[in-house]
């Protein structure tokens, strides 16, 4: 299980970002069976602090 947090979240989409390859890849990963996660966790609390800033 992964928790994803708001700074996950802002550098997924932030190509500025300093951790907008890693966040990208990491995802690209994940989608390609190369990382198994078999949960992804996050809260209410994060997704509003994400879309806040």
């Amino acid at each position: 299980m992964i928790f994803v947090d708001t700074s996950a979240f802002l550098a997924l989409v932030n190509e500025k970002d300093n951790n907008h390859f890693a966040a990208k890849t990491f995802l690209e990963e994940m989608k390609n069976g190369k990382v198994r996660v078999k949960k992804i966790l996050t809260s209410d609390y994060i997704i509003d602090e994400t879309l806040t800033r």
